[in-house]
């Protein structure tokens, strides 16, 4: 999938390459999480895909692009059994709708302590998985 991910930018189907590598490093991921036999976690991943997919169908991605990868995902989410994804995720923007990039974002328990953090990609999105 990463090779189709680097056709689609090779052709301009993803016209920025922050996207691109955004949804390499995400796929990295989930199958680093597959090979250590995380399947929940590598499902969450691939959920993240599809929402960051989802969003920037006929944006940044040519809606048939982003068609064909949150098709290839799905896939990959079948493949893994039947477990929900249980993510949490958003984008980080500035007043003006842009992204902002590195943020870092976190969970809090209910006595202020940081439980989990995330960094924002090039696009401003962040999961937790």
């Amino acid at each position: 999938m990463k090779n189709v991910i680097n056709s689609f930018l090779t052709t301009g189907a993803i016209d920025r390459s922050g996207i691109a590598n955004a949804l390499s490093s995400k796929l990295t991921a989930a199958q680093t999480f597959i090979t250590a036999g995380d399947n929940q976690t590598a499902t969450n991943v691939l959920q993240a895909i599809l929402n960051q997919l989802n969003a920037q169908s006929g944006k940044h991605i040519n809606a048939w692009a982003a068609s064909a990868l949150i098709t290839d995902t799905q896939a990959l989410q079948l493949s893994l059994g039947a477990l929900r994804p249980n993510p949490l995720i958003g984008y980080v923007t500035n007043s003006n709708s842009g992204a902002i990039t590195g943020a870092t974002v976190n969970v809090l328990n209910a006595s202020n302590g940081v439980v989990a953090s995330a960094v924002t990609d090039s696009t401003g999105l962040y999961f937790f998985l």
